[in-house]
């Protein structure tokens, strides 16, 4: 049987964000940190190494493809708790103002 994602997750030991970017070459004031576990690549590593077009394409589709995954989790927020408000079981649930 194959291990579901969220047991890979559970049995990785995660890396601080600044030793995985010095292996990639990237420099601490390249990165956005968002913690000793967590960052964002700058936009200026995006503008001074995406050189050629298939580089420039490559962060263009990287920078689609989060905007879809940020619409789908807004979709998912109205969908919970604007209409139909249908929230996941044991999901946050606001208080009526």
């Amino acid at each position: 049987m194959v291990d579901s994602d969220i047991e890979i997750a559970r049995r990785s030991k995660l890396k601080p964000i600044s030793e995985v970017a010095a292996k990639l070459g990237l420099a601490s004031d390249q990165l956005l940190h968002y913690g000793p576990y967590k960052a964002k690549i700058a936009l200026d590593y995006v503008k001074t190494h995406a050189r050629t077009p298939e580089q420039q394409d490559q962060a263009i589709r990287a920078l689609e493809f989060k905007c879809d995954v940020l619409w789908v989790q807004l979709d998912a927020l109205y969908f919970a708790y604007v209409d139909p408000k249908m929230a996941y079981p044991g999901a946050f649930a606001p208080k009526e103002i």
